[in-house]
C-alpha cells in the first residue's frame, strides 16, 4: 500500500511539472494553453479569423463573439513572440542586424500594401502639404508623380496605384494619424514581413526573383525590368505569412521608430517602440532598385526625418 502511495504522488508531482511546460513559448504553460504547439493560440490573446481558436475559449472564428474584425485592407498578425534580428542561417548579416533576439509583441494590424500616390493625394487636397511644420513630401523632386493643377491633387497618369514616393517620415506619420492609424513600430515591421519562423525573406529563405520581389535581380533592367516600382500587391506570390504584400521590393518603408545602429543590444524583450533619442528614423525593405540582400526582413536603414527619396514610401499599422 505504501508502494501504491509513494506512485500516487510520484504521478500527481509528474502532473504538477508537465504544467509548467510552455513548448510554444507564449507564456501559457501546457495546462491551461489549448495549443501549446502554436504560440499564436492561448488564453486572452484576440480571436481573429484563421481557423484556429486563437482565445481558447472553445470557439472559433464566426463563432466566436470575441472575434476580431479585420478592416479592409489590412491583415493581422496575431500576439506571440518572433525571432529579430539577422538570422544565424543568414549569410548576408550586418552588425546593425545584430544581436539575433526574441521579442514579444501584441496583436497589431498593419496595411496589406503600401499607401498608393491615389490615396496620398485625397490626403493632401484636404490636409494640406504642411506636415506639422515640415513637408510632408518632395514635391519639386524629380520622381514626385503627385500634381495640383488646379483644385485637388492628382496622381501622374498611369501612377495611380503605385507606391506613394518622395514622401518625408513627417509625411508618412501625418497621413497614418489622419487615416486613424499609425506607422508600424520597427519590430512589427519585421514580424509582419517574417512571421514565426525564422524565415530570412516574407516568402521563405530563399533569394527572392521576379515572381515574389520587384527588385534589381542583377541583369541589367531594374524594377525587374519596368525600371521603376510596380502597382501595389502585383506579386502575391511573395506575400508575408500574415498576408502582407511588398514587404520586400517595391519601396523602402519608413517606420515609428528612431535609429540607433546598436540598439538591439539593449531593447525590451516585449513591445519595443525604438530608443527615446535621436534624429534619424528608420526605414525598412528593399525597393526596386535594391539587389537581393537589401530585400532580407532583418535589413535596416535610417535617414533624417526631412529625407524623401523616389524608393521610400510607407504604409500604415493599428492596434485593436
Amino acid at each position: 500500500d505504501d508502494d501504491s502511495a509513494d506512485d500516487d504522488d510520484s504521478a500527481d508531482d509528474d502532473d504538477s511539472a508537465d504544467c509548467t511546460v510552455d513548448s510554444d513559448g507564449d507564456g501559457s504553460g501546457a495546462c491551461e494553453d489549448c495549443d501549446d504547439d502554436d504560440p499564436d493560440n492561448f488564453p486572452g490573446n484576440l480571436e481573429v479569423s484563421d481557423g484556429q481558436d486563437n482565445d481558447c475559449d472553445g470557439l472559433v472564428d464566426g463563432d466566436d463573439p470575441d472575434l476580431l474584425v479585420v478592416p479592409p485592407g489590412m491583415v493581422v498578425a496575431p500576439a506571440g513572440s518572433f525571432w529579430m534580428g539577422c538570422a544565424p542561417s543568414d549569410a548576408a548579416c550586418l552588425a546593425r542586424e545584430l544581436p539575433y533576439h526574441e521579442v514579444a509583441l501584441d496583436t497589431f494590424l498593419i496595411d496589406e500594401t503600401e499607401v498608393t500616390n491615389d490615396a496620398y493625394a485625397d490626403f493632401l487636397t484636404i490636409h494640406g502639404s504642411d506636415c506639422g511644420g515640415h513637408d510632408c513630401v518632395d514635391l519639386a523632386a524629380e520622381e514626385a508623380e503627385l500634381f495640383q493643377p488646379e483644385g485637388p491633387w492628382i496622381p501622374e497618369t498611369g501612377r495611380e496605384d503605385h507606391p506613394m514616393v518622395e514622401v518625408t517620415w513627417y509625411g508618412a506619420d501625418s497621413y497614418c494619424s489622419w487615416a486613424g492609424k499609425r506607422l508600424p513600430t520597427e519590430a512589427e515591421w519585421e514580424k509582419a514581413a517574417r512571421g514565426t519562423d525564422e524565415r530570412i525573406y516574407p516568402w521563405g529563405s530563399a533569394p527572392p526573383d521576379c515572381t515574389l520581389a520587384v527588385f534589381n535581380d542583377g541583369s541589367g533592367t531594374l524594377g525587374c525590368g519596368a525600371f521603376s516600382s510596380w502597382p501595389v500587391g502585383s506579386l502575391p506570390a511573395g506575400a508575408s505569412p500574415y498576408g502582407a504584400l511588398d514587404m520586400a521590393g517595391n519601396v523602402m518603408e519608413w517606420v515609428a521608430d528612431r535609429s540607433d545602429t546598436n540598439y538591439y543590444a539593449s531593447s525590451p524583450p516585449t513591445n519595443p517602440t525604438g530608443p527615446a533619442s535621436g534624429s534619424n528614423r528608420v526605414f525598412r525593405g528593399g525597393a526596386w532598385d535594391d539587389y537581393a540582400h537589401v530585400h532580407r526582413a532583418s535589413a535596416r536603414y535610417e535617414g533624417g526625418p526631412w529625407y524623401s527619396s523616389g524608393t521610400i514610401g510607407f504604409r500604415c499599422a493599428s492596434t485593436p
